[in-house]
């Protein structure tokens, strides 16, 4: 009788071992996978054993091997967090990203708010190789091209010398109209419209003695890349913790067939320009200086970080509260692959140029050429090239070469945070150039001599 009683108590040990067998092992398993996929922490060590087990999670891996988000444990947290998560390769063109944030808003295209997008046209003319349009018997323009990109990157000049080009009409450089005097200062479409009266005759000339025009005009708010801070006036954005319409979607649905270029620069060393430049403008009581420098870093850094564990990347990057409460060092004007993915959901890729500031400062004539071309401008003869890039750079920052270079201890705590991000944006436009490896070869030559 005892040993009958034993039986049943053994077999049911056995099985409470295998039960918790089972359940540890697809414990193990589910954190180390986790980690694979960038949903929890992974020692750096063991990296190279899950790629080759798992290749197929390594997924976003670009084919000059640039880290993929899922490697890169701190960011992908906090990007994981955004409604877009899963959604990045979504192509929406004009349409929201995701589905209304408030109840009983009709989906698709967004109209119902104080700010919808501008219905500027019916037709562009098909005479003309600048969008335009005739409007109660005048001709009326909008640009052909957009300069975007970051300040203190070589965008007024940039714009100065593209302007100087035969075929391309000078119009003011950053007229805001979308970023900022559209929803502060209330100004109409028809303002907008004003500031290319002179193209606009142009155009109409062209067309009457020639029957076709071949002049383009542009407009330089490098802004439009990440000023997005007015977005909750946006008609779409009802009642959201981040924007389902950003900046990106207006320019697409004014002109589809617009063209954008993009001039930027390595993030660390925008930034302490930015810092140098918003001192030569205010002319604050006392002189920049590094140790300053590396205080409103150390602040930002730690503010950004902070938002980004408790709300998601997309909402710290466009919240102007944080912004503005905030040193003017733009921080979040660096985070180049967040912002970029957005815009690139609304715009073809096809219909941007990238440029690198650096290559621009070393070699001018080659990239113009590469904008003419992109634009699909006639290329200036070497002379003419050689006299407008002989010319005097525009809005160069006064304070550079005055002030002490930014702290060793500042440019690495900026280089880990922004390094993540440098990857990201390399892969994303599948560009060794953006890992901006050279320049650490171009300062040691520099120093060599």
């Amino acid at each position: 009788m005892g040993k009958g009683f034993l039986l049943p108590s053994v077999r049911s040990f056995r099985r409470l071992v295998v039960i918790l067998l089972m359940l540890t092992t697809t414990f193990v398993l589910a954190v180390i996978f986790g980690m694979g996929r960038g949903h929890l922490p992974m020692p750096r060590g063991w990296r190279s054993v899950w790629v080759g087990l798992y290749p197929a999670a390594t997924q976003e891996t670009d084919s000059f091997g640039a880290v993929p988000w899922s490697d890169l444990q701190e960011v992908w947290s906090w990007y994981q967090g955004s409604a877009c998560s899963g959604r990045e390769k979504e192509v929406v063109g004009d349409q929201p990203f995701f589905p209304p944030c408030a109840p009983g808003l009709p989906p698709g295209v967004a109209s119902w708010g104080h700010f919808p997008y501008v219905e500027p046209h019916t037709q562009f003319l098909n005479s003309s190789k600048n969008p335009c349009w005739r409007h109660q018997g005048h001709v009326l323009c909008v640009p052909y091209f957009f300069l975007i990109g970051v300040s203190k990157s070589g965008t007024s000049d940039l714009f100065f010398r593209l302007t100087s080009h035969p075929h391309v009409i000078s119009t003011s450089k950053e007229l805001h109209f979308f970023d900022r005097r559209r929803y502060d200062k209330n100004r109409s479409f028809e303002d907008y419209t004003s500031r290319f009266k002179r193209v606009a005759a142009t155009v109409e000339k062209n067309i009457k003695e020639r029957g076709y025009s071949h002049v383009i005009c542009g407009e330089g708010s490098p802004s439009y890349f990440y000023d997005n801070y007015n977005w909750k006036l946006y008609s779409g954005n009802e009642n959201c913790t981040e924007p389902r319409v950003i900046l990106a979607h207006h320019l697409f649905h004014l002109n589809p067939r617009l063209k954008i270029v993009m001039i930027i620069r390595h993030p660390v060393h925008r930034l302490y320009s930015r810092y140098l430049f918003d001192f030569g403008r205010k002319r604050r009581n006392h002189p920049p200086s590094p140790e300053e420098f590396h205080h409103f870093v150390v602040l930002s850094l730690r503010r950004y970080k902070d938002c980004f564990q408790r709300w998601s990347i997309r909402h710290c990057l466009y919240n102007s509260t944080l912004m503005k409460s905030l040193p003017e060092l733009r921080i979040q004007e660096n985070v180049y692959p967040v912002l970029m993915e957005d815009w690139l959901r609304v715009v073809p890729r096809d219909q941007f140029l990238f440029l690198r500031f650096e290559d621009y400062r070393e070699d001018m004539g080659t990239q113009l050429r590469k904008v003419y071309s992109f634009l699909g401008l006639d290329s200036l003869s070497d002379e003419q090239l050689r006299r407008l890039t002989t010319s005097n750079v525009r809005n160069k920052g006064k304070l550079v070469t005055k002030t002490a270079p930014m702290l060793p201890e500042t440019e690495r705590v900026l280089q880990e945070f922004y390094q993540p991000f440098i990857w990201r944006f390399a892969a994303m436009l599948n560009d060794k150039r953006f890992l901006w490896t050279d320049l650490t070869s171009r300062k040691n030559n520099r120093t060599a001599r």
